[in-house]
């Protein structure tokens, strides 16, 4: 874990456990998530929790202390809906992630951004709640309506289902198959830092990939590693799932 990372979280949990109180983190990133999980035992005293608005969410926020304190979690999940469906433009995670922070929010305030169809759900710090319903009525040429959603989000149904053969699970040999590139172009896709593993830089091509790992190739997009079987043949048939 990063030293500054371990410090900030040591600092909320040494607040929880001495204060009988929870404390709570900003949204913390993908990468942020991974290097806490790893090394969750060194907070075990002050019993974290990660939790990002919805189950499967990308970016938490780390609750410390105990259950019996009866406090929820800090989110708001805001429903971004154009005002005009028939004339809205199709708006992407970037184009919704761009307009909120453009009113001069900090990334670590915002959470998951769950596109479907014309409608997105937000999930957001609950201190900035009311300004982005106020203020949040743009995004690109499509004029929006920013409010409180009243129904569950379900984050599998913003993936989809894919399989691909390849010789073996190295990250390069998965990659390629999955963006159909050479294995020239993902090595220097490594070379180059293009790739992230787990929301964290990856220079290593030939580790093996595991169940629940993510990747994410900079211009080509994002995919979550589920399983594997070997074929009769010898080869790997494995399965992921892409961000629609």
């Amino acid at each position: 874990m990063e030293k500054q990372l371990e410090n900030r979280m040591h600092e909320l949990a040494e607040r929880a456990f001495s204060s009988g109180k929870f404390v709570f983190s900003d949204f913390l990133s993908e990468g942020e998530c991974a290097q806490l999980n790893a090394e969750i035992g060194k907070f075990s005293y002050a019993a974290p929790l990660l939790f990002g608005g919805v189950e499967g969410c990308v970016r938490n926020i780390v609750r410390f202390g105990n259950a019996s304190y009866g406090n929820e979690f800090p989110i708001a999940t805001l429903q971004i809906s154009p005002k005009n469906k028939k004339f809205s433009e199709e708006l992407s995670h970037r184009d919704i992630l761009g307009a909120t922070l453009s009113l001069g929010l900090e990334r670590n305030l915002i959470g998951d951004i769950i596109v479907k169809g014309n409608d997105a759900f937000l999930f957001c710090n609950k201190r900035i709640a009311p300004f982005l319903l106020e203020n949040l009525t743009r995004i690109r040429h499509t004029d929006v309506v920013c409010s409180f959603s009243a129904q569950p989000v379900n984050t599998e149904q913003t993936r989809k289902t894919e399989r691909y053969f390849a010789s073996s699970l190295r990250r390069d040999c998965v990659i390629a198959a999955v963006f159909h590139l050479s294995r020239t172009d993902v090595k220097e896709a490594f070379e180059h830092e293009l790739v992230t593993l787990n929301g964290m830089p990856c220079d290593s091509p030939a580790g093996e990939m595991k169940a629940g790992d993510s990747v994410a190739l900079r211009g080509k997009g994002k995919f979550y590693f589920i399983s594997s079987e070997l074929t009769a043949k010898g080869r790997e048939h494995f399965t992921i799932e892409r961000p629609i």
